[in-house]
C-alpha cells in the first residue's frame, strides 16, 4: 500500500515513482501526476486587490500588473503560474512569493527550466500546470464520489 508524508514545506507526497499535486478552487479540483518535478493550481477569478497583493510579488510581475491597471484576468493568470511553479518545486508561497518571475511562458529555477501551459477549464477560472517540459495535458472528468483516497 502506498503512504502518504509531508515534505519540509507540508506538501503531500505520496510515495510512488511518480510525482503529482493537486489543487481546488470553487466548484473545481484538479490533479496532476508525472514522472518529474510538477505543480497545477486552479483559481476563481474573483475581486481582489490586484494592486496590494501585487506589492509583494517580482519586480517584473508587479509592473506588468501595473501596466495592466490592476485588472484581474492577468493577475490571476500570474497567480496561478507562481502557485503550480513554487508547488511543483515544493516551497510553497511562503518563500517564493517574489523570488520568481511568472510573467513569461517559461520561468529558470534551481531545479532547471520549468514550462508554463494554461489549461481552460471555464471562462471563470484560471488554471495552469509547471513542469519541466512541456506536457500534453490529458484532462478526465469525475464524479466527487469517483474520487477515494485516504490522507
Amino acid at each position: 500500500m502506498n503512504t502518504w508524508r509531508r515534505s519540509p514545506y507540508n506538501k503531500p507526497v505520496l510515495d510512488i515513482m511518480h510525482q503529482f499535486n493537486i489543487s481546488h478552487s470553487g466548484n473545481f479540483s484538479a490533479c496532476i501526476f508525472h514522472d518529474e518535478k510538477i505543480g497545477i493550481d486552479i483559481e476563481r477569478i474573483s475581486n481582489v486587490d490586484v494592486g496590494t497583493i501585487s506589492k509583494n510579488f517580482h519586480q517584473q510581475e508587479y509592473q506588468f500588473l501595473e501596466s495592466c491597471q490592476f485588472s484581474e484576468e492577468p493577475f490571476f493568470k500570474i497567480w496561478t503560474q507562481k502557485e503550480a511553479l513554487l508547488k511543483a518545486c515544493g516551497c510553497g508561497i511562503v518563500d517564493g512569493l517574489n523570488k520568481y518571475s511568472c510573467v513569461k511562458d517559461t520561468v529558470e529555477t534551481e531545479f532547471g527550466l520549468f514550462y508554463f501551459q494554461e489549461v481552460s477549464v471555464h471562462p471563470e477560472y484560471s488554471m495552469h500546470i509547471a513542469s519541466l517540459s512541456p506536457v500534453s495535458h490529458k484532462i478526465r472528468w469525475v464524479q466527487p464520489e469517483q474520487v477515494l483516497f485516504k490522507m
